[in-house]
């Protein structure tokens, strides 16, 4: 039974891997199978079909869990996240999330899951209780719109990381202050 685990447990992860970093749509049964080093067929036994295993492997997280700031570092600590990001070359999370939840099989299911889980954890990070979490919208959404503009966009091409921080790290920063 543990070595069947291990397989769910693997196809799981390589599935996980596979559609944040290609998305749905682009990846196959037989890629995912490829990927945890299993056939297609048991992919297909445990998991039914991939639209079943994109559910259960759930949206991609953007990873603010282990963030533990003062309320007056949120703003520049997330913006400097996206900057780490895009210096590395690593894919942005705030754009896979839109990616994901456009090429869900069922992307209502899906947006209704990243939304409630990205508004609950930026509205513990920048303080926000109220129950519409109109605050944490805000930051998603400009973080959002920061990720895609320098990423997709290209703006800001010639600009220092500093100035960047500089400018959109205040911006942020305004609605978690706005929170207080």
């Amino acid at each position: 039974m543990t070595a069947e685990r291990d397989r769910r447990a693997d196809v799981l992860a390589a599935a996980r891997r596979l559609f944040e970093a290609h998305g749905y749509a682009s990846v196959t049964v037989r890629d995912i199978a490829a990927e945890a080093g299993v056939s297609p067929a048991l992919v297909i036994k445990h998991h039914a079909s991939k639209a079943e295993l994109f559910a259960q492997v759930g949206p991609p997280e953007i990873p603010l869990g282990e963030l533990d700031l003062p309320a007056a570092d949120v703003g520049r600590t997330l913006v400097a996240r996206i900057l780490d990001r895009r210096d590395r070359d690593e894919p942005e999370l705030w754009l896979q999330l839109c990616r994901q939840i456009n090429d869900s099989p069922d992307s209502e299911r899906t947006r209704e899951q990243v939304r409630a889980g990205l508004l609950d954890e930026v509205g513990r990070l920048a303080g926000d209780r109220s129950p519409d979490k109109v605050n944490a919208a805000a930051i998603v959404s400009v973080l959002i719109g920061i990720a895609a503009g320098l990423r997709t966009v290209g703006v800001h091409e010639g600009s220092t990381r500093a100035e960047l921080l500089d400018l959109y790290g205040p911006l942020v920063q305004q609605f978690v202050t706005d929170t207080a």
